[in-house]
């Protein structure tokens, strides 16, 4: 996506690029390289730190597009790629979180990176749900959001959910959403024991980052370890929806699996 926009946009080098909203700099790294000068805002300074990594050069600032701290007419090309996005954020970890495949010095030191990368999104203003739930209310009518640690029944991937800890509290709510990383937990797990739950959104495979799709079929080599690896499915009053992600681990591109933000409507009945 955001090579997409950067040529879209084809910009000329030396051009002056602000990215409003720009997070950790993927986007302003890739315009860096592209031979523009770069700069952009944030509000969450810890990504900006990031940022500042990424593209030494760049000129990275806590602000908002209301109160923007540049002068006008500073800039050549302005890319607000996300940050028109005002949503409440909640979410639940995944495998990669916890540093499980990283060789620490001791697990103290594991246990900082966790700890630190868990302060980061609270800072983001993110609701990290750890075997936890919400309740929300609207117009007398609740639903409960839970989200769990991961979860995992393939391989070698971390069980450190907790299922029986997420649920309390939210036995009387008729409507139950679930945050939970991997999609092999809705087998082994969601549907066997906690029937209640009427959906589960899940991530974790990225469609492999490779495969096709088209109104006619749908394949990717992931489904050999997943049987459910992108989009709905369903089981009776339960559903299952598994996003293709947004980004990429490993290789750093897609082929046939693009990238995807998934807006869902519940209707009532």
């Amino acid at each position: 996506v955001y090579l997409a926009v950067l040529e879209a946009l084809d910009p000329a080098p030396g051009q002056r690029l602000l990215d409003m909203g720009c997070g950790a700099g993927m986007f302003a790294s890739l315009a860096a390289a592209a031979g523009l000068t770069v700069a952009g805002i944030d509000a969450a300074p810890p990504l900006l730190a990031i940022a500042a990594e990424r593209v030494p050069g760049g000129d990275f600032r806590k602000g908002d597009l209301e109160t923007l701290p540049h002068a006008d007419a500073s800039f050549d090309v302005v890319t607000p790629i996300f940050a028109s996005l005002k949503a409440p954020v909640k979410h639940a970890l995944g495998n990669h979180d916890y540093g499980d495949y990283v060789q620490w010095p001791n697990t103290a030191a594991k246990q900082a990176n966790l700890a630190a990368l868990i302060n980061l999104h609270k800072e983001m203003g993110w609701d990290i749900l750890m075997n936890e739930n919400r309740i929300i209310e609207k117009a007398g009518e609740k639903i409960a959001v839970l989200g769990i640690e991961n979860w995992g029944a393939k391989g070698r991937f971390p069980k450190y959910g907790k299922m029986e800890e997420a649920i309390k509290g939210t036995e009387s709510i008729p409507f139950k959403l679930l945050l939970s990383h991997d999609p092999s937990h809705w087998d082994a797990q969601v549907k066997t024991s906690y029937s209640d739950i009427d959906m589960m959104f899940a991530g974790h495979t990225h469609g492999m980052q490779f495969g096709l799709e088209n109104p006619y079929f749908k394949w990717s080599p992931v489904q050999w370890m997943y049987k459910q690896w992108a989009g709905l499915y369903e089981d009776g009053n339960q559903k299952l929806y598994v996003n293709r992600g947004f980004g990429f681990i490993g290789y750093p591109g897609r082929v046939g699996i693009m990238p995807e933000i998934t807006v869902i409507e519940f209707l009532k009945g």
